[in-house]
Order: structure tokens, then sequence, then C-alpha cells
């Protein structure tokens, strides 16, 4: 995506993030950011709640059809990774609640029944970086707007 790409999302309003749900604003006001792009938004709301010394409990993936989570569980709780495939939707969980850039991923996403619970953050950088499936319609140019905006390093994240 070009420069002038970028600059056609006009998203100077979020000039300084301060809150929680400021972030979940932000994430949610870009292009795609559920479509292809939740799982650097959900490493994105993860990674500044950390900076704020806030909890974070664990990444989830969202399934719709009970194979495909009980398939991905066992590859989570092996630590294999490379044999999750099929992502639906990643979220992060925090207490009873799971966060996506719309505040509430089992709202969003309610299709979603199944949830493959315990993926941690290497696992999903791993995935993020590795997993050649994530739907093209997010851009990861927006990766660097990100990191900016809410003062984190997402830089182990391929472009």
């Amino acid at each position: 995506m070009s420069e002038y790409q970028l600059s056609l999302f006009d998203l100077s309003e979020f000039e300084e993030v301060l809150s929680f749900n400021d972030v979940l604003e932000f994430l949610d006001s870009i292009d795609c950011i559920n479509c292809g792009g939740c799982g650097v938004s959900a490493l994105a709301i993860h990674r500044w709640r950390v900076s704020h010394g806030l909890r974070s409990d664990e990444f989830v993936i969202l399934y719709h059809e009970r194979d495909y989570r009980d398939y991905a569980q066992e590859a989570i709780d092996s630590g294999d990774w490379k044999d999750i495939y099929r992502i639906p939707h990643i979220a992060l969980k925090v207490g009873n609640r799971y966060y996506d850039s719309t505040g509430n991923a089992r709202e969003n996403f309610s299709h979603c029944k199944y949830i493959a619970r315990g993926l941690d953050e290497s696992g999903l950088v791993w995935m993020l970086n590795n997993y050649d499936s994530w739907n093209p319609n997010f851009s990861r140019d927006y990766i660097p707007y990100i990191e900016e905006k809410l003062s984190i390093d997402l830089s182990d994240i391929n472009i």
C-alpha cells in the first residue's frame, strides 16, 4: 500500500491514545482489521495492555465448527502451531471477555461458537509470520502506523 493510499484513511483524530476503549476504537477504524488483520489486532491489543500494566490472559481462535477447533486445540496443546489451519478469527481473552478491535469478539463473531484456547504470544507471532492463508484484504502496511499510534513494538511481525 502506498503512502497515498494510507493517507486516504483519516485517522488523525487518534493523535493520542489514552484508554483501552480508545485503542479498540483506533484499531477498529483500520480498513479490514477483522478481515485478515485480526491476529495483528489481537497482538497489538495485548502489547498495549502489557505496556500499561494491564492483564492479558491468552489468545484464542474462534471457530464455527467443532472439528476444526478440536484439531487446533491439539496443535496448541502440543505447541505445533504449523498444524493450525483455517483460522476464522483470533481474539484476546481477558477474564471472561474476548476482545478484538470491536470490543466484543463473541458478539461480532457469534457464529463462531467453538474456541481453541491457550495460544501464547510466541505461537501467535509464529502464525502471523508463517501462516500463508491470512485474508489479504488487510494490508500489513498499517503495522508501522499501529506501532506509532499505540507506542508498541510489532517489529517481529513481517510486513
